[in-house]
Formats: structure tokens, sequence, C-alpha cells
């Protein structure tokens, strides 16, 4: 609910590049033809300009049922003409108001702004959030660089004004900027806090996130640095590198195993791709095992093409070497038809 508004309209801008937030300053670079036009009716001095944020960022010119129906009531403190134009603007944010006859006054969004209403929290409820939302910042600040130490010592001179708290806070916050424009256009105050509170959080939780990404890849950098550092110093003492002698026997068992065409590019690739990856890696460690054991498989002892195959002594040989797993042998047994009959069969992996 609003009170009721007063009868001069104030020129609006629609704000596309941020949302300016209640005690907040904010530098704008204004090339639109109705925020100029705003700008153009603005009388100068001390009068005011209401900043609006948009419904969505569309390209067509801005129109009343473009914007939201909560902006910023803002002092003009700067205004800088541009040889291309446009202006650049210095906006100091006063208040949070609603936005009444909201229309088109000629080229420019024009509205009576109307006073925001004092909060139905109790100061109890209103304190408690106060509290939590500092306890989040400062951790917030312990995890991102881009948040001033100062902050939470700011915030703490405001800590008696939760009003006053929850703007300064949203104006800080990297929030995006329909997040930003949802802390503006709430009106209850208690609600306002909390959807601060769920954005430190969210953003506490990205912090932990790419942190802890930039320490694993710092690490893996740390143990690459470290593993040429041993190269160079086993190459100079006349020693193999463990992991270079692994890969070597590796290549020397496919040289000498007598493997089809296919199965020899097949393992040469994996065997590359062994190189490439790094030491100790699950990648590492699946490629080896996968290597070692298509090493293994009887290749010298294959059928020949056209010679019978003896699906019972597929089966006895199943039944010896597994116990059960019935609906596995059979469907061994069910590929290798298929493969008798048609001379091939698609695909390697039995499902």
């Amino acid at each position: 609910p609003m009170t009721t508004p007063p009868r001069a309209s104030v020129p609006c801008l629609a704000v596309r590049s941020a949302v300016v937030h209640p005690r907040a300053v904010a530098t704008l670079d204004i090339l639109r033809a109705e925020n100029l036009a705003a700008l153009a009716a603005h009388p100068g001095g001390d009068a005011p300009v209401i900043a609006v944020p948009l419904r969505e960022l569309l390209d067509a010119p801005t129109r009343p049922e473009h914007v939201l129906g909560v902006g910023t009531l803002c002092r003009l403190l700067d205004r800088l003409r541009l040889p291309d134009g446009s202006q650049r603007i210095v906006l100091q944010g006063l208040a949070r108001v609603g936005l009444d006859g909201l229309g088109m006054q000629g080229d420019h969004l024009a509205a009576q702004p109307v006073p925001e209403l004092p909060s139905q929290a109790t100061p109890a409820a209103l304190e408690e959030l106060v509290s939590r939302a500092l306890e989040l910042v400062e951790e917030l600040v312990g995890l991102d660089p881009r948040y001033s130490a100062e902050l939470p010592r700011l915030l703490v001179l405001h800590r008696e004004e939760p009003g006053a708290f929850g703007d300064l806070l949203a104006s800080r916050l990297h929030a995006t900027y329909a997040d930003s424009a949802r802390l503006l256009t709430e009106l209850d105050l208690g609600r306002r806090l909390q959807l601060a509170i769920e954005e430190l959080a969210r953003e506490i939780a990205r912090s932990r996130a790419s942190r802890a990404l930039a320490d694993r890849v710092q690490e893996r950098a740390r143990r690459g640095w470290l593993r040429e550092q041993l190269a160079a110093i086993q190459g100079e003492l006349g020693e193999d590198d463990p992991l270079e002698v692994e890969r070597r026997e590796l290549a020397e068992r496919i040289d000498s195993v007598a493997l089809p065409p296919p199965a020899r590019r097949r393992l040469t690739r994996e065997l590359a791709q062994l190189v490439r990856a790094t030491p100790g890696s699950a990648e590492a460690g699946r490629l080896r095992s996968w290597i070692e054991w298509a090493l293994e498989l009887p290749w010298d002892r294959r059928v020949a093409s056209g010679e019978p195959l003896d699906f019972e002594q597929v089966m006895a040989a199943l039944d010896s070497s597994h116990t059960g797993l019935v609906d596995v042998k059979n469907r061994i047994t069910e590929f290798l038809a298929v493969q008798r009959l048609h001379g091939a069969a698609r695909g390697t992996v039995l499902c």
C-alpha cells in the first residue's frame, strides 16, 4: 500500500545498466532518446528524478508498461554532455517510491512519486534479520575479494536503522539486474532483508565453489611443475621417469601382441590419451586399466573366420568360470549367434 501521491510529476529514467538503490551513488551513461528527453525536462537545481528499473531489457523504445512500479527518487549531482550527444550523469539515491500516474509526458516517462510506508515488522524480527545479514557479510568478505573489508563496519553504523541497512547492503551486492530490481521493488522491509540474506547465501556458495576450483587448478599446476622438476633431476642423474618407463612398456606390449588393425588403432589412441592425462588422476587410472585389460585378452586364440562355433562349448566355458548370471550368459550367446548369422555385430558393449 502507498500513501496519497503528490500532484507534481517527476521525470523518470528507465535505467538499463544498473539498479539505483536508495543511499547509493551511481554514474550512468544516458544514450536513449526517452531518457535524454527526461533530462531535458529536468528543471535543474535540487529537483529530483526517478530512476526506474525495467521489467525486461528490451531494445525497443521504453514505454510505461516496460518498467516496474517502484523506483528510486534521486538527486542529480552532476551532468556531463558528451560529444556524441549522450550524457554522463551522477545520481544519488534518496528514497524508494511508488509510481502513480506513470505515463508518457511528451517524449519521456513521468510519474508522481509515492513515499514508502513504514514497515509493519516488529523491531525484534528486523534486528534478527540484520544480525543474520551481518554474519553472512563478514563471511562473504573473507571469501570474495570483490567485497571490501570495510563493508561490515560500514553496515554496522546503520544497524539501528534496518531500512537504511537494507538499502545500503542491496547497493553493495554484486547481484544480477533482476535480483537487484527485486530487492528494490520489495516494499515489505522484513521480506526485503530476507531477500538480501538469500542473495548473500548464494554469493557465499558461488565464492566457495570458485575458491575450490581455483585451489584445484593451482594444485594441478603445482603438481605439473613438480613433475617437470623431477623429470629434469632424473635426467641429470641418468634415471628414467617411472611413468615414462610404464608408457614405453605398454607401447612395446601393443607392438608385440598379434592385434587386429582396429584393436591396434584403438589401443594406440588410448595410450596417447594416457600420455596426455594427469598422472594419478581418475582418467589416467581408467585408461591404464583399460589398456592392460585389452592386452590380456587372448588375441592369439581367436576363432578363425568361417569356423563353426560350438555354443554348447561356449556355455560350458561360461559355467566353469562364472556361477549364476544366467541372463548375462544368454546375452553373450545371443551376441555370438547374431555375429555368426550376419558375419558382424554392431557395437562393442553388451547390455
